[in-house]
């Protein structure tokens, strides 16, 4: 999957100013918001297959073998793509 040049991306700027609480670490928080990613996954048919947290940074993870370009279970490569941009956008 090729990625859009930078030139074509677009940054996004908030419309209130996030509060000082919200800005602070916070471990259950990005628990939460990680887990908010899987739940999607599941959602869109991608499989989970790890999520961490601490409380500066998270990352879920799911399996990448259906963007594959020899997908066996004939998984739509755009509707992955769309999965996955979903997932990354949540």
């Amino acid at each position: 999957m090729k990625l859009p040049p930078a030139t074509e991306l677009r940054r996004i700027h908030a419309l209130i100013e996030v509060p000082p609480e919200l800005r602070a670490p916070d471990l259950a928080r990005t628990a939460h918001h990680e887990a908010g990613h899987v739940v999607l996954m599941e959602w869109a048919g991608l499989t989970p297959i790890k999520a961490s947290a601490t409380e500066r940074a998270g990352l879920a993870e799911w399996d990448l073998a259906h963007i594959g370009v020899e997908d066996p279970t004939g998984y739509d490569r755009p509707l992955a793509a769309a999965h996955a941009a979903a997932v990354m956008h949540a």
